[in-house]
């Protein structure tokens, strides 16, 4: 007869291994080709509240390992569960954190989102760029950042 400790320890490493199986990677492959991917960083967003433009409302955010003449760049989000996520990617030329905007409102810097939607007059909306993740399938997209 097993003895509840070692039960318990063996429920709990099964609970364990079916959260780890029910995690998924969401690969972000960036490009340009104005600019270099040195200062690109991604944000993920889990609504559409903030998408495409608000820091402080994106789940998370991971900025590229590029060198300074890399056109191209590979950004991960690990452990993701399984749900509706929104992009947004941008160049921060400046290295000031934000998406600086013109006096029209038009990102000042190379940007992209998921799906690489672009929308006329106005950011895309996250029900237009978001994708789906399902449970232990990793997904990778491609953004490509442009002005």
């Amino acid at each position: 007869m097993m003895s509840f400790k070692l039960w318990a320890a063996a429920l709990s490493g099964f609970v364990i291994m079916a959260q780890s199986a029910l995690a998924a990677d969401l690969v972000v492959q960036l490009s340009t080709k104005e600019a270099s991917l040195q200062d690109a960083g991604c944000r993920l967003y889990t609504s559409p509240v903030g998408f495409p433009l608000k820091a402080e409302t994106a789940a998370t955010e991971i900025w590229a390992k590029a060198g300074a003449e890399d056109q191209q760049a590979r950004i991960r989000f690990e452990g993701l569960s399984a749900g509706t996520y929104g992009v947004a990617c941008f160049i921060d030329n400046n290295r000031d954190g934000i998406v600086n905007l013109s006096w029209t409102g038009r990102p000042k810097e190379p940007w992209g989102v998921s799906k690489n939607k672009r929308a006329t007059f106005r950011a895309p909306r996250f029900d237009e760029a978001s994708v789906s993740l399902n449970a232990s399938e990793n997904l990778a997209i491609n953004i490509t950042l442009k002005k």
